[in-house]
């Protein structure tokens, strides 16, 4: 019987840390410390992250700018 394997991608600390973009593997130590940032998983003492979970971090920083007319900005009186 033949043994199929499903390749879930995990990226090591520095390629997450250039995946996020702006972001060092030191910044990604310090949200693990201080329990925020995008999930991890650790394989002995090795921290990998799911590309599915740093997409997730990265979707629920996401801002909906107001429209104009609801900001104040512009407003008089």
């Amino acid at each position: 019987m033949a043994v199929i394997l499903h390749e879930r991608r995990r990226l090591s600390e520095r390629e997450a840390a250039a995946y996020l973009g702006p972001v060092t593997a030191r910044t990604l130590q310090d949200w693990r410390t201080n329990g925020v940032g995008p999930a991890y998983s650790k394989l002995g003492r090795r921290v990998c992250y799911a590309i599915e979970d740093l997409d997730a971090f990265i979707a629920g920083g996401r801002v909906e700018p107001k429209s104009a007319a609801s900001d104040g900005v512009g407003d008089e009186g």
